[in-house]
């Protein structure tokens, strides 16, 4: 990366680093299939997700996102505070959590490609 340029607006490398470049773009490209949007890596991460709604009483995760020096205090004490709660808001928190501990994640169904106009958030 030392030896990157950019030229005419395109980052150029040099001709001997060719294949350390095409090696780090194929473990990129990898570690997405293989990885990260593997099946139960993305069943894992709607569990989360579906956790953190659930304990929205517990932390304004919507101002965090917005709010960059809020954001980079965020980590995953937030579970261990959902598991040692005993409010009764966090009940369903807890008990994906539990779900999560026990490695009883979401069964994949199936798949719909969504049209890009639709906005999913809604």
């Amino acid at each position: 990366m030392r030896g990157a340029r950019i030229i005419k607006n395109q980052i150029c490398y040099p001709e001997k680093e060719i294949y350390e470049i095409k090696k780090l773009f194929d473990s990129r490209y990898n570690l997405y299939k293989d990885c990260y949007y593997h099946r139960v890596t993305q069943a894992y991460e709607c569990l989360i997700l579906d956790i953190l709604k659930a304990s929205q009483s517990l932390f304004d995760f919507v101002s965090a996102i917005s709010d960059p020096k809020i954001y980079i205090t965020l980590d995953d004490t937030i579970l261990h505070d959902i598991r040692i709660s005993t409010s009764k808001e966090l009940e369903h928190a807890r008990n994906l959590l539990k779900r999560f501990d026990s490695r009883k994640h979401y069964s994949f169904v199936g798949e719909k490609i969504l049209n890009k106009a639709i906005n999913v958030t809604e």
